[in-house]
């Protein structure tokens, strides 16, 4: 099994949250360092509410995917397998949207360079730009799939 044996699961939270102003965000994340990790997370960009997913491996972070929602409240998914996580929402009442999909193996301690396994969590941040909106997070899951 790749990634040290990463056995498969499911990570949910149910957030509400308005981010006033662009940059603020809040969201789920997969944590293995600071220079390795993912988000998937409500934010303000340009102006208009987006959920993003955001993948960081060493000094390369970019945007994999953005897409403008009409929404403060929302379910944000995360599901990992050996070789991939998914990236998904859902606003309320409706079905699940796949946003991203990132290569496990960029948060194993192969690439890395850690040895402790990987974080998840919720988190929530102004990116430096002062005090921020707060970010409820009604619930969070974690479901072993096997």
């Amino acid at each position: 099994m790749a990634c040290g044996g990463l056995k498969p699961y499911l990570v949910r939270s149910h957030l509400c949250f308005i981010p006033p102003r662009d940059g603020e965000e809040a969201g789920l994340t997969v944590l293995m360092n600071d220079q390795h990790h993912y988000e998937v997370a409500l934010t303000r960009l340009e102006g208009q509410v987006q959920v993003i997913v955001r993948r960081r491996i060493g000094d390369l972070s970019a945007l994999v995917a953005c897409e403008r929602v009409d929404t403060e409240e929302l379910e944000l998914t995360i599901q990992a397998d050996a070789d991939m996580y998914t990236f998904a929402y859902a606003l309320p009442g409706q079905d699940t949207r796949i946003l991203a999909r990132g290569l496990a193996r960029y948060l194993g301690s192969e690439v890395a360079g850690s040895f402790t396994g990987v974080y998840l969590g919720m988190y929530a941040t102004s990116n430096n730009q002062g005090p921020s909106a707060p970010a409820d997070f009604d619930w969070f899951d974690y479901v072993p799939l096997e």
